[in-house]
This record gives structure tokens, C-alpha cells and sequence, in this order.
């Protein structure tokens, strides 16, 4: 039986190592390793291998307990225990004490835990089909949590390999409350040429939020007015009518400009292409925008979906 299966069956298992002693790699650096064949490729050096003994067991410790209490303040108490079953086991412990600095005894020499050193040289890449990706808040006042396939994964600043398929969130936290937004990809496929990526986030502006509102209200006033002084002055005062119609157009384009500022401030985040960010355009990505069309102007309003 597996070790899983032998956990799931009888609810524990105990590891005992003893360590007689320790082999570690001298007169080689991690920058003597050459990457060309037989160690093109590797990753990793080997610094140090621990020796000794281990029993790996399962089962054990108390499994019921019952009591009995009988008038006169006698009682009578009962406890079984499971049994230990010794699942595998490499060395003696008994032999450990007869090694030495110079010599380990043959009968507790088996590794027990191997040290592992990365090498200079070792490609700095994730799993097969990944892309390297670099998560940062846009400003200083919020940390974003990073959600990959709806398990958290990482706080800003941070690394993580996504595969591109992957769905990704970012929330906005100010201290412990949730505060500013979320930003969502439903996949980073577009990006995926341009990887190794820079994602950096930023909150919704209540800034831009509260003055788009105030000019959308500002402007759909004088739209209105405008509308209803130009259908009353046209029949019977030219200046009248051009009036209307010039504080109606003037209305539209205030209200337009408020509506663009409520739409710029929702959370956004901007993807770059981390070796080149500085020198290309930026990448923008909002998911709020793209459900969003453009405002289109005619000659008694504005249309769109807003």
C-alpha cells in the first residue's frame, strides 16, 4: 500500500531519522560547473548528503478511551491504543553510535537528506507553458491580491508563472479592507508573445469618478435647458432658437466628458513587456472599457452604451 493510502487508513504516520553524519562537496563552486553536455541543462548542485537511519511507521497512539463511575467516588478507567506498523525502514539506529568523523558504519549509511545549491548558470524559467509574470502596484496607498483560476496565488510585489489560458483577477486592499477595485483578465493569450510581462495595477479614481459626475449633471442640465429653449424659441425667435441649440450642444459635450472621466476611473491595469517597457507603448487593459461604446452626438442628444 501507498504511503497516501496508509494515511488515509490509519491516520498517522512518524518519521524517525537518526544522522550519523554528512558528505559535502569541496573545492567546487557552482560557477565551475560548465553548461555544455553531460551538465547542460542542470539546474542544480548537490552541496552536501546527510547519512544515517529511518523507520517510517503508521498507526500508533491512543484510538478510544471510556470511563465508569460507580457510587463512592470509585471509577474505573479503560484506554486501547492502535498498534505501530513499521512500513519501511533503511539502517540501524544501534549502528549510528559506532560511526565516526572518519568512517560511518556501513549499517547507518543510508541518505537521509540531500542539501541542493542552484547553479549560476541555470535557465531561470517556470513549468513547460508558462510565462514569467510580474505583478506591482500602481500606487504606493494599495497591495493587490493576485488570483490565477480563482486561487490566490501572491501579493504585490511578487512573481508568479501564469499559463497564458489562465484566468487572472487582481483586488485592491487598502491595509486589511478590500478598497479599489478588481481587475480581470478572462485569459493573457494576447500577451503571450511579449512575455515575460509586467502587470501593474491601479484603483479606482474617486477623483475622476466624483467630477465626472458633477459635469454629467452639469451638462444634462444646460442640455435640457437648451433643448426646451430652442423647441420654444424657434417658432417665434431666431436668436431664441440659436441659443437653445448652442446651450444644448454645450450641455452634450459637458455631459460627454463627465461620462468619459466616470468611465476612465474604474480600476485598470497595464500590461508591459517587462525587458522593454521603457521602450515601447504601453498596453492598456480594462476590462470596464471594453464593454463600453463610444459616445455617438446627434442633434437632440448622446447615444451609447453606457
Amino acid at each position: 500500500m501507498s504511503l497516501e493510502g496508509e494515511l488515509k487508513t490509519t491516520g498517522r504516520l512518524a518519521v524517525q531519522t537518526t544522522v550519523s553524519g554528512q558528505y559535502r562537496l569541496g573545492g567546487l563552486s557552482t560557477f565551475d560547473v560548465p553548461n555544455s553536455a553531460p551538465c547542460k541543462g542542470a539546474t542544480h548542485l548537490v552541496s552536501s548528503l546527510s547519512l544515517g537511519a529511518f523507520k517510517v511507521k503508521s498507526g500508533g497512539g491512543a484510538a478510544g478511551r471510556g470511563a465508569v463511575g460507580v457510587t463512592g467516588g470509585a471509577a474505573a478507567e479503560a484506554r486501547s491504543r492502535r498498534d505501530e506498523t513499521l512500513l519501511r525502514q533503511a539502517g540501524d539506529p544501534d549502528h549510528c553510535r559506532a560511526s565516526t568523523s572518519d568512517d560511518l558504519d556501513p549499517a547507518c549509511a543510508s541518505p537521509i537528506q540531500m542539501f541542493l545549491v542552484p547553479l549560476a548558470s541555470a535557465p531561470r524559467e517556470g513549468p513547460v507553458g508558462t510565462m514569467k509574470v510580474d505583478f506591482i502596484a500602481g500606487t504606493a496607498d494599495r497591495s493587490w491580491e493576485v488570483i490565477v483560476n480563482e486561487n490566490f496565488v501572491c501579493s504585490t510585489p511578487c512573481t508568479h508563472w501564469v499559463r497564458p489560458e489562465s484566468a487572472l483577477m487582481m483586488r485592491a486592499f487598502q491595509g486589511k479592507a478590500t478598497k479599489g477595485g478588481t481587475v480581470s483578465f478572462p485569459d493573457l493569450k494576447a500577451y503571450a508573445a511579449d512575455a515575460p510581462l509586467e502587470i501593474r495595477a491601479h484603483p479606482r479614481s474617486n477623483g475622476k469618478l466624483a467630477t465626472g459626475i458633477t459635469f454629467t449633471s452639469i451638462g444634462g442640465v444646460a442640455f435640457t435647458t437648451g433643448v426646451a429653449v430652442a423647441a420654444a424659441g424657434c417658432s417665434s425667435s431666431g436668436a431664441s432658437c440659436r441659443g437653445g441649440f448652442i446651450t444644448a450642444l454645450l450641455g452634450a459635450a459637458v455631459s460627454a466628458g463627465g461620462i468619459w472621466l466616470m468611465v476612465d476611473s474604474r480600476p485598470r491595469a497595464e500590461v508591459l513587456p517587462r525587458e522593454q517597457h521603457h521602450e515601447i507603448a504601453i498596453r492598456a487593459h480594462d476590462a470596464a472599457h471594453d464593454a463600453i461604446a463610444a459616445p455617438s452626438f446627434g442633434s437632440w442628444g448622446v447615444s451609447g452604451a453606457f
